[in-house]
């Protein structure tokens, strides 16, 4: 026997929070299956996006390397078929490179030394940012 008796009140919190966790144990998996969405790798340095590959097109794996604007710091680019990674930089922590490979929507490799960044955003519904995601 309980010593406490359950109200009204205690009933709809139990409720409310049920909801609450199977809502987000329905999000993984919603955000999982809209993963097949055409992506978009999204490249900025300085806050100024210098180019835009559509990783979905890509047939052959290539690399660029990305240079400041002394031309003395430096990340080398590697794009294969639906994924992307910085595979070398001369920046000292090297946190862009031990990202990985960029492969699933809303990813990101920041180099905050070399301020840049590459995000993978989705082609499909440009009225949905980052945020929302």
């Amino acid at each position: 026997m309980l010593p406490y008796k359950l109200r009204r009140g205690d009933l709809f919190l139990a409720m409310f929070l049920t909801l609450v966790l199977l809502l987000s144990l329905v999000y993984p998996v919603w955000h999982w299956l809209q993963s097949d969405a055409p992506l978009t790798a999204q490249i900025s340095q300085n806050g100024v996006v210098i180019e835009r590959i559509d990783l979905s097109l890509v047939k052959q794996a290539y690399e660029f390397t990305v240079w400041d604007a002394a031309g003395k710091d430096y990340n080398t680019i590697e794009v294969d078929h639906g994924r992307i990674r910085v595979k070398a930089a001369n920046c000292a922590e090297q946190i862009d490179v031990k990202a990985g490979w960029l492969q699933k929507l809303g990813d990101m490799a920041v180099c905050l030394p070399h301020r840049l960044v590459i995000e993978l955003i989705s082609t499909g519904d440009p009225a949905v940012d980052s945020i929302v995601r």
